[in-house]
Formats: structure tokens, sequence, C-alpha cells
């Protein structure tokens, strides 16, 4: 977001609250590909509350861009990166 690293033609956020889900529209003005990863059973769902009204044009934007989402699933490392 701040210029220091460019982002691939795909990208992967881990994590599905509402700074996530943003970052995922973002990436997909930009024209990358997003692919959203979240541990809870759907998207901004922890314990900050998103009003009904924003999580359901954050759905909405999501769709539009087409993007991968991925829930009930954690990133775990293996290796040296």
């Amino acid at each position: 977001l701040k210029g220091k690293k460019t982002a691939g033609d795909r990208v992967v956020i881990v994590g599905g609250g509402l700074a996530g889900c943003e970052v995922a529209i973002w990436l997909a003005d930009k024209g990358r590909q997003t692919i959203i990863v979240e541990m809870l059973p759907e998207l901004m769902a922890g314990n900050n509350h998103v009003p009904g009204q924003v999580r359901m044009m954050t759905l909405n934007l999501l769709e539009k861009h087409s993007t991968t989402i991925i829930t009930d699933n954690q990133v775990s490392v293996a290796g040296t990166h």
C-alpha cells in the first residue's frame, strides 16, 4: 500500500476482516486477481462489528471483482522464506 513492494498479478490476502476486504478491493481496482483466506466461516465476522450496509456493499464489491474467497482455513508457513 505504501509502494515499498510491487504486488504481482495474483495476490493472497490473509484475513477477511474489513481491512483485508478493503485491500482486496483496492488491489482488484488496480487489475490484480485477489484471493482472501479467512479462518472464520465468513468474512467480516470477527470481534469488530461491521455495520450491515457496509458489509453488504463490501461483499458486493468483492463479487464484482471476482475475488476468490476461502473461509474456514488458515495459512501456515513451511520452510525459510
